[in-house]
């Protein structure tokens, strides 16, 4: 989509991380090297199992927010998964970088031999698959996945699904029971949000 919107607009695109209780969390400059943390306004820490994860490692993103005099929120988990930055950005501003953020946690992927894959690993490869336009991978039982693609029209079934049949079984397993759909549309959830990572695993 970011191709799409630069290649159309011919504009630079730079991402905002914003959640409902914080506001603005981070953002992107024009070196596209991370998301600077909004370090005046709040405490963004990565943590795995309620401890701070090593710097390129991914983990839940919590919150303490430093004006929210009304209802104060201290480590508050907003349901994120995301990855610290191991470097300063190039640009010179100095603020603390947020490396990625990979999506959201109940969307997390678990296999059956407890292995957690992360939304942004399938998105990443599915993504640049020829002829798929749009995707959606649902998580139905532990070893039960649904991959719907919407594709273009100059490309065949068959050839579409043998290579995204490759890729998800790359990414998931040969134990994994694999179903493929070509769909006309993927509808939006209620919040308007197209989900690319549906897990209904908990």
């Amino acid at each position: 989509t970011r191709q799409v919107i630069q290649s159309a607009f011919r504009l630079r695109i730079v991402d905002f991380y914003n959640c409902h209780e914080c506001g603005n969390i981070a953002w992107e400059c024009d070196r596209h090297e991370g998301y600077h943390i909004n370090i005046d306004s709040l405490v963004v820490e990565i943590v795995n199992n309620g401890k701070p994860a090593k710097p390129g490692e991914k983990g839940e993103v919590v919150i303490t927010s430093l004006d929210s005099y009304a209802m104060p929120l201290i480590r508050y988990c907003i349901k994120d998964i995301g990855v610290g930055g191991e470097s300063l950005c190039s640009c010179g501003r100095g603020l603390p970088l947020l490396g990625r953020i990979e999506g959201r946690i109940d969307d997390r992927i678990v296999l059956p031999n407890d292995t957690i894959v992360s939304p942004f690993e399938l998105v990443n490869h599915l993504k640049y698959l020829p002829g798929v336009l749009e995707f959606r991978v649902i998580q139905r039982t532990i070893d039960q996945f649904v991959l719907q693609l919407k594709i273009e029209q100059n490309f065949t079934k068959g050839t579409v699904i043998r290579k995204a049949t490759k890729e998800m079984t790359g990414i998931l397993g040969q134990q994994s029971d694999i179903e493929i759909q070509i769909v006309d549309e993927i509808p939006p959830d209620p919040s308007g949000k197209v989900r690319s990572v549906i897990s209904n695993v908990k």
